[in-house]
């Protein structure tokens, strides 16, 4: 009888935890015990009066256990609404973490920034800034953290959120996703209004197709174009990109290969993943080719060309992960001057061998061929306002230049591409 009244009690409580044991992260595998310490709702700091009007939620999982003492070296705020943090060891001789980046008045709280370790490109942790980061315009120097607030999960309800939510997406493109400047907040921004990770692949001077210039392969440029991306994803395997970011040794390049070095991206989860190529390769006047014919199983790929490039990167995906959802974005209208240095309309630009409408017009049939989304990127409102009644004036609202986004555009960006997600998941 006492046996039984023992196995009735331990059945009795893993019922009593099942809600428990639902997705569990890598992150919250290690999550220390709560604590009751908390201030504001937020985070216990020791000396915390400045840093907590600055920064609203921190998650460093395992903060105490890696390090004996975190230091807030700097929290910044500078003119063009720049906002920066740095975490160092309490030696301040090695900077644990950092992170920059930009956002407008209505994005700034609303946004979960990925940290990055200083030496390895890591992802080490989060944050979310409070609006009252704007009141400083200097260094907070040598706050000291309370390391058990900082890597308990509970105190950042909005970062608990993200980590537990089992979804990622995934922006894979060129500059018009990934324009590494401190104005592209892009997937920060998405983070927070979605709940999920969001991953960001854009890599500037990539195309949808393999990059020949001249007749030559340009391999470092190739090793970040979508099949390369797709092949390297599926296979967890870098080494491509690894050796081509050594070519190449810039910042943005930098970021996509610590994305994918982190092993965070994992395609099994549910995955909707963002697609939005075809400007380089529209400037550089490569082949549109073939629409793609599902009763061929014998593919010949052209990679070399637009669609033969798409049709292998989105079959490979879907042959693997039939779960993921794609949404295809058509080719952003880029602002191109005439020979007298005038700005022509975006879709009647011609590059010798199709217009950008006679692209889209490809890209949007190719998609329904495929069983993918296509989205007119060019429709979209803050997207078509420069492109009709065009002018340097209008452009200076969204863009940096003739084709990126600045910091207001990438807001509105932002709010674009996660209402497009909403509708898919």
């Amino acid at each position: 009888m006492r046996y039984i009244c023992f196995i009735l009690l331990e059945v009795f409580f893993l019922f009593s935890c099942s809600d428990r044991i639902e997705y569990i992260s890598e992150v919250q595998k290690s999550e220390p015990k709560s604590t009751d310490s908390v201030l504001n709702v937020t985070i216990e700091w020791a000396n915390n009066d400045v840093v907590n009007s600055a920064i609203k939620e921190l998650y460093i999982p395992n903060a105490d256990k890696h390090y004996q003492k975190l230091v807030v070296h700097q929290v910044e705020a500078v003119k063009g609404h720049n906002y920066k943090i740095f975490i160092k060891n309490a030696d301040g001789t090695d900077y644990v973490t950092r992170a920059a980046a930009s956002f407008t008045e209505d994005s700034l709280n609303k946004a979960i920034v990925t940290l990055y370790s200083w030496h390895n490109d890591n992802i080490v942790g989060y944050v979310i800034f409070n609006d009252t980061i704007a009141n400083f315009s200097n260094e907070l120097n040598n706050i000291c953290l309370d390391l058990n607030a900082v890597s308990n999960i509970n105190n950042s309800p909005n970062i608990k959120k993200m980590l537990r939510n089992p979804l990622q997406v995934l922006l894979i493109g060129d500059s018009f996703l990934g324009y590494k400047t401190l104005h592209n907040s892009l997937e920060h921004q998405m983070q927070y209004r979605l709940g999920c990770k969001v991953f960001n692949l854009g890599c500037s001077g990539c195309w949808m197709a393999y990059r020949k210039i001249n007749g030559k392969l340009d391999n470092s440029y190739n090793a970040f174009a979508f099949p390369s991306i797709v092949d390297a994803l599926l296979l967890r395997d870098y080494k491509y990109q690894k050796k081509a970011n050594d070519t190449i040794n810039t910042g943005h390049y930098n970021d996509v290969l610590a994305t994918l070095l982190s092993n965070k991206i994992d395609l099994s989860k549910p995955t909707i993943l963002i697609c939005e190529y075809g400007n380089n390769d529209l400037t550089c006047s490569v082949p549109i080719g073939n629409l793609w014919n599902y009763k061929d199983k014998n593919v010949d790929y052209d990679k070399y060309t637009v669609l033969g490039a798409m049709n292998y990167g989105v079959n490979s995906l879907l042959t693997a992960y039939p779960h993921i959802k794609i949404i295809q974005l058509g080719t952003g209208y880029r602002y191109m001057k005439n020979p007298s240095g005038d700005y022509v309309p975006p879709y009647a630009y011609n590059n010798g061998l199709y217009t950008p409408r006679d692209l889209n017009d490809s890209i949007r049939e190719n998609c329904y061929r495929l069983g993918i989304s296509y989205e007119d990127f060019n429709a979209w409102g803050v997207r078509n306002a420069y492109s009709v009644g065009f002018g340097e004036d209008k452009m200076s609202k969204v863009l940096e230049d003739n084709s990126h986004f600045n910091t207001y555009g990438f807001y509105e960006f932002a709010k674009y591409l996660s209402n497009l997600v909403k509708q898919k998941e």
